[in-house]
């Protein structure tokens, strides 16, 4: 099972807080190996790597170590007390729309759609310092309430066995602030608000929290970069801070064994700007080294795949910890194509009755979508003439998800969710210069509509590369 590797990172960091405390650190000719103590002559079984996955065995990477006089036998790169063989994944992203999970006549869990759709694990993003805005103001309408909006992010776990996967999220920038200062009221304000209204309602129902995402979109630039009185980034001693607090949080609860904890989200990491910044390698740094920290999360918007292994690569040379991939797409290729006013050719354009002159984007704006002036419809378009446009674009990456998967196996990922629901996208959203966000999900009811017995109408082989993936 999953929580096998959580339960022994529990473990692990108790036996390092144990030993502490009694002293044994300090006994004469004692080695340290990460948070495990040996007395001299002691020896003990270490791994290379913390976990490997379903087909793998954690005894080709095992070396018996003996602690000598205070020094350790050769094998340093041997330094995790425990191995686990974890359960491999595919699983959905809701983003901050759990709504998605809900049937549109009861309000409540879509269990049958869940089943359908082979679903077994779910992410969520909560925007933590939005919803404290709200709830601080007196704004947050009875329906935006954390337990009301969530109640199927809720459910799913609770009651049908799901495993969620809960993203915490600090839109500094948004706000138009800098992280609190270490150990200030307005941390342990904010860390009390993250406590209250948001943990004690969701972590209940995670199998694996992440401590933050897309740090370096959500912060200001100016708080990349060493500042004294944060006494490091102000950026990278933000997310240590809040994950040691949720990492203490689960342990007060008792929540610890069965909940993960993993570090992230990092975007961006094909690029070598990205790798290079102080700030990407000191999160890096911390989230291998800290024992608490189960894992690393990862986002993977690209423009080519091989985008994707360059990012992984990357991560994997920084950890050997698991790495797990909450969103990914090839958005930006996408949006390459509509900037460049790729249209429709004369192909699908005859086949469908459309001018072949005509902009994919407008396309999009006014069939697809119908919110241009003078482009309003009565029907939607239908699914074989949304398969036959997606299938015709030189932009299309087939069989996306089959791909990617290939790569995530080969450096050794966790899992992966990927988008679920499509949303209808609102006119700013749908402008030229904008990333199509709106494209690229298992269902795709704002371009299709819903089947007669209620459920959304599936995208181009996005569902049945899915499906099969959970074979």
């Amino acid at each position: 099972m999953v929580l096998k590797s959580y339960i022994s990172s529990f473990i692990v960091s108790c036996l390092f807080l144990m030993l502490s405390n009694t002293g044994f650190a300090a006994s004469p000719g004692s080695c340290s190996v990460g948070p495990q103590v040996m007395r001299d002559g002691e020896s003990a079984i270490f791994f290379k790597v913390p976990s490997v996955h379903e087909g793998g065995s954690c005894a080709q990477y095992a070396l018996k170590r003996t602690c000598r006089n205070g020094s350790m036998s050769p094998g340093r790169e041997y330094r995790y007390g425990s191995c686990t063989v974890l359960e491999r994944f595919t699983g959905v992203n809701l983003n901050e729309f759990p709504r998605q999970m809900e049937n549109r006549a009861t309000k409540r869990f879509n269990a049958p759609l869940f089943s359908r759709s082979g679903v077994e694990t779910y992410r969520g993003t909560m925007e933590v310092l939005r919803y404290r805005k709200l709830f601080l103001s007196g704004k947050m309408k009875p329906r935006q309430r954390i337990e009301n909006k969530w109640a199927s992010f809720i459910a799913a776990s609770r009651d049908h066995g799901k495993k969620a996967i809960l993203s915490l999220e600090w839109s500094f920038k948004h706000a138009d602030m800098a992280p609190p200062l270490p150990g200030s009221q307005e941390e342990r304000d904010l860390f009390a608000f993250l406590d209250t209204h948001v943990l004690d309602i969701l972590a209940p129902s995670a199998s694996i929290i992440t401590s933050g995402n897309e740090p370096f979109v959500d912060t200001k630039k100016e708080d990349w970069r060493f500042n004294p009185r944060y006494g490091g980034i102000p950026m990278v001693e933000f997310y240590k801070r809040v994950t040691q607090h949720v990492h203490a949080y689960l342990v007060r609860k008792g929540l610890r064994g069965q909940v993960a904890l993993y570090m992230g989200s990092f975007t961006q990491l094909y690029s070598r700007k990205m790798q290079d910044r102080s700030a990407t390698r000191a999160l890096f740094a911390y989230a291998d080294a800290a024992p608490f920290v189960d894992g690393v999360d990862l986002h993977a918007h690209v423009t080519r795949l091989d985008q994707i292994e360059s990012a992984l690569a990357f991560a994997r040379f920084q950890t050997a910890k698991p790495i797990i991939v909450t969103e990914y797409t090839y958005v930006w290729k996408m949006r390459r194509a509509i900037e460049s006013d790729d249209r429709l050719g004369e192909a699908f354009a005859g086949r469908w009755g459309y001018d072949p002159f005509l902009p994919i984007h407008d396309y999009l704006v006014c069939y697809v979508f119908q919110r241009g002036n003078g482009c309003q419809f009565d029907t939607k378009i239908s699914k074989a003439e949304w398969d036959d446009f997606l299938a015709s674009r030189p932009w299309f990456i087939d069989h996306f998800l089959l791909k990617a998967d290939n790569i995530f196996r080969k450096y050794d990922v966790h899992g992966a969710t990927y988008g679920f629901m499509q949303r209808q996208p609102s006119n700013r959203q749908l402008q030229r210069n904008k990333a199509p966000w709106y494209l690229g999900f298992l269902y795709s009811p704002a371009s299709l509509g819903y089947n007669r017995d209620g459920f959304p109408l599936t995208n181009y082989q996005v569902l049945d590369d899915f499906i099969s993936l959970q074979r």
